[in-house]
C-alpha cells in the first residue's frame, strides 16, 4: 500500500478544492476511477456535492461501491465530505429505494424549517468530547456548509459534531478509522485545514 490518498471518483462535484488542501499539507492524491487505485491507496477521501443516487449509480456502474465498502471495513482511514459522509449511511431521502453503503445504521433526511434551503455558508460546529477529528479546533468554531440533506445516526455514538440550522442537526461523525463530515474543511480556512492534519495523522 502507497502513501497515495484516493480521492472517490463519484462523476460529479469539483474536486480541485480538496485536492489543493491535500497538496498544501504535502498529501499527493489521485482521482480513483477504477477499484485497483482505492485498494492500493494509504486512505481515502470521498468528497463534495451531488446527488445521493446518482453518486451510488456512478459507482455501481464502475465497479467501485463494494470496493470502496470492503476498503472502509478493513480499517482504511476514510474521510467523506458533504455527500461523502451522507453515503456511508443506509439511504437518503434524496434517492428513495437507493441504498447507500450501510457502514453506518441510518439514513438522510431533508431540512424541514423555513428557512432557505440548501444552507450555504458559516455554521457553527459544537464538537463532542474525546474526537481525535476535531483535535486541536476549538468547540463551537465555524466551518463552511452547502447541504439540504444531513445525516440522522440510529447509534448516537458515532455522532462528533452537532450544527443549528432552524434545527439541531448532526455535521459530524467518526468511529475507528472512519471520519464523516457534513462541512467543507477544504473550504474552512485554519479550522479546515487542522482537520485535514488530523486525518492525515490517522494514516500514520
Amino acid at each position: 500500500m502507497g502513501k497515495t490518498i484516493a480521492i472517490v471518483d463519484y462523476g460529479a462535484g469539483n474536486i480541485a478544492s480538496i485536492r489543493n488542501a491535500l497538496e498544501y499539507l504535502g498529501m499527493e492524491s489521485v482521482l480513483a476511477e477504477k477499484a485497483r487505485q482505492l485498494r492500493e491507496a494509504a486512505g481515502i477521501v470521498f468528497p463534495g456535492q451531488g446527488n445521493f443516487g446518482r453518486a451510488m449509480q456512478y459507482m455501481e456502474n464502475a465497479g467501485t461501491k463494494e470496493v470502496l465498502m470492503e476498503e472502509i471495513l478493513s480499517g482504511k482511514p476514510y474521510l467523506g465530505i458533504c455527500l461523502g459522509m451522507q453515503v456511508l449511511f443506509e439511504g437518503s431521502d434524496e434517492s428513495p429505494g437507493r441504498d447507500g453503503l450501510g457502514v453506518f445504521r441510518g439514513r438522510c433526511r431533508r431540512f424541514s424549517v423555513e428557512r432557505k434551503i440548501p444552507l450555504i455558508g458559516w455554521a457553527k460546529v459544537m464538537k463532542k468530547p474525546g474526537s481525535k477529528a476535531f483535535a486541536g479546533v476549538e468547540d463551537g468554531s465555524y466551518f463552511y456548509f452547502v447541504n439540504s440533506y444531513f445525516a440522522v445516526p440510529e447509534d448516537k455514538g458515532i455522532v462528533s459534531g452537532t450544527s443549528f440550522y432552524g434545527e439541531e442537526f448532526c455535521s459530524a461523525v467518526g468511529k475507528g478509522n472512519v471520519v464523516g463530515l457534513q462541512f467543507h474543511p477544504e473550504n474552512s480556512g485554519k479550522n479546515g485545514i487542522m482537520m485535514l492534519e488530523n486525518f492525515k495523522e490517522m494514516m500514520r
